[in-house]
């Protein structure tokens, strides 16, 4: 997001909870708190859960172990992608959780230019 600049005013970063625990709305709020303040954390029902992983074909599965004393209930091991969704819904790009943020910020703009302009 810092790497928008002034485009970041027009980007709502989401991080979607993809487990099929019982929503945990505390911890979820800590969790996203921890990386960038626009950053807004979500979770549903079960249903609404297996349609996200569904529809953006994430891969999870639980690990028969925690790696930290700190952790707490299951770990989810997940696909880590970011997805640029348009103010449609469609899915207009996906990155890798290692791609730079720069070149990340480079593809968001220009889709941002194409959507303006498309306006």
């Amino acid at each position: 997001m810092d790497a928008l600049g002034p485009d970041t005013d027009e980007v709502q970063p989401l991080f979607v909870d993809v487990s099929m625990e019982k929503p945990d709305i505390a911890g979820l709020a800590q969790f996203v708190s921890n990386f960038h303040p626009k950053l807004v954390g979500l979770t549903g029902t079960r249903a609404q859960t297996f349609a996200v992983v569904r529809d953006f074909k994430v891969r999870r599965e639980y690990a028969m172990t925690n790696y930290s004393t700190k952790e707490t209930g299951p770990r989810l091991n997940h696909t880590s992608y970011f997805y640029l969704v348009d103010p449609e819904g469609v899915t207009r790009a996906y990155f890798y959780h290692n791609l730079s943020p720069e070149r990340m910020a480079l593809t968001m703009r220009l889709h941002l230019k194409r959507h303006r302009d498309e306006q």
